[in-house]
């Protein structure tokens, strides 16, 4: 995990949960969470506030420094509301001190190494400590998937076929790109778990679930995928397809957001 890697601000991200982003769309939806919002966690320091607004699984939060009593806005970005706990261990974490913000990498019980942006990093980061192992809901936005039509291929790396090439059209992936906190990935369909609505859009979740992992009983290496329907076009999933898709990987410590 010592590849240089890039941050990026949040124009996909909310394009991916608002139809129609527009810079005058998120000027409102950012004054409502501003003005409205349900929640308010502040950091220990006191330099920053997180204004949470929405009780569906996607929330829309307003990051704003607190100079001389008055709020600053400096970031804002959708959550993913979830309940879904892997076990992390820190490995290194990037702040973005300009906008409050920051990434954490680190290695699954899996063995799975991915990094994820925090959306509660400066309440957090106080707690975190690198080689520390904690507990992480995790879940991820989808930018799109799709299916997919060539077969995997696979190098391996070790064992008695080292070096050979296996084609696989059934199978899982999981990999970080060079983007904090963005990854592609393929796997089986195996049907929405659920389906709701959020700022007049329709939205679908997915489980991704690794087959890969150490042998022995680890912590399965699954997460909660959200997508806008009207991004899969006129493709409808069907179960056993093979798709493949990018998304954003979200991660804070297990029951802030479930209080």
């Amino acid at each position: 995990m010592k590849q240089e890697k890039k941050h990026t601000g949040h124009g996909d991200h909310w394009n991916s949960v608002i139809e129609g982003f527009t810079d005058t769309k998120i000027g409102e939806v950012l004054t409502e969470i501003t003005n409205t919002g349900e929640k308010v966690l502040k950091s220990s320091d006191g330099q920053y506030a997180l204004i949470i607004k929405y009780q569906s699984p996607i929330q829309g939060a307003s990051l704003v420094r607190i100079v001389d009593g008055k709020n600053q806005l400096v970031s804002a970005f959708p959550i993913l509301r979830v309940d879904n706990i892997l076990h992390i261990t820190i490995e290194s974490i990037s702040p973005n001190d300009e906008a409050g913000e920051g990434y954490i990498q680190g290695t699954a019980r899996s063995g799975i190494e991915l990094d994820f942006f925090d959306p509660l990093f400066c309440i957090n980061r106080s707690k975190y400590e690198i080689g520390k192992e904690y507990a992480f809901n995790v879940g991820a936005i989808l930018y799109n998937f799709e299916e997919r039509k060539e077969n995997l291929e696979f190098v391996a790396d070790s064992g008695p076929e080292k070096g050979k090439t296996f084609k696989m059209q059934n199978t899982t992936a999981f990999t970080m790109t060079d983007f904090y906190g963005e990854f592609q990935f393929a796997t089986p369909f195996r049907g929405f778990v659920s389906e709701f609505e959020f700022n007049g859009s329709k939205f679908a979740q997915l489980i991704y679930r690794s087959n890969s992992g150490l042998t022995g009983d680890p912590e399965e290496f699954s997460f909660p995928m959200i997508i806008r329907k009207d991004s899969l076009k006129n493709y409808e999933p069907k179960d056993g397809d093979p798709i493949m898709g990018s998304g954003w990987l979200q991660g804070y410590l297990m029951g802030e957001l479930l209080k």
